[in-house]
């Protein structure tokens, strides 16, 4: 359940959003193996929320944003996980966007925090099953928004994803992070074409980094 309020300040607008969701609706975790997932397991919403404020600029569709948005959740399990039956999950992320010309923009995001697997944090690593501990990590990602046409953008841009190597045993993600560039053309009416490139790096703790090349291209009808 999401509710958001949105009031006018003078040209620009504030942005007030909160919501609550079910806690393991991604990693579906289940520590301690009972087939109910922790989340629903502690019978509480996660919570979360965004204050950001938004301002025109000179020019057409030049919009500034800033953000700051945090998520909190709930875990528990049925029997001890390492001495423990109580987690939590916590996120402070902050975002923005700035369009520097009438065709060219960059967006980001940098966020912290610790148990952020459902969230697709953490390098998906959320509790370390053998400590009760909870994975920290902190990360963020920025891209380029680079108008070169009516027809086609290109967006490069870099996503690191950094879990806190001390909260890890052996074998665990250290860290995910991947440059990428992505192309949308857009021929007109209601057709969109993407093709994308990223390279993905994961290091491990003890083991040799794994590198992924991978190319997605996608055809898209809006209506």
């Amino acid at each position: 359940m999401r509710v958001a309020y949105e009031p006018k300040a003078g040209r620009g607008k504030f942005s007030f959003t909160g919501g609550i969701g079910l806690t393991g609706a991604i990693d579906a975790l289940d520590l301690d193996a009972n087939g109910v997932r922790d989340g629903e397991e502690s019978a509480r919403p996660d919570i979360q929320g965004r204050i950001g404020f938004s301002h025109p600029l000179s020019g057409k569709d030049r919009v500034a944003s800033v953000g700051l948005s945090g998520f909190y959740g709930f875990l528990r399990t049925a029997r001890p996980v390492a001495g423990r039956t109580e987690f939590r999950s916590q996120l402070v992320n902050i975002d923005f966007t700035l369009p520097l010309a009438s065709r060219l923009a960059f967006k980001g995001e940098g966020w912290w925090g610790r148990n952020m697997s459902d969230v697709r944090g953490g390098a998906g690593q959320g509790i370390n099953a053998a400590t009760g501990r909870a994975v920290r990590g902190r990360g963020g990602w920025a891209e380029a928004n680079l108008k070169i046409s009516r027809y086609l953008s290109i967006n490069p841009g870099f996503s690191t994803d950094d879990p806190a190597d001390a909260d890890l045993s052996a074998g665990g993600r250290t860290r995910n992070s991947a440059f990428f560039i992505a192309n949308r053309i857009t021929p007109g009416g209601n057709f969109l074409f993407g093709a994308d490139y990223l390279r993905w790096k994961t290091d491990f703790k003890g083991f040799l980094r794994g590198i992924d090349h991978r190319v997605n291209i996608f055809f898209q009808y809006n209506f």
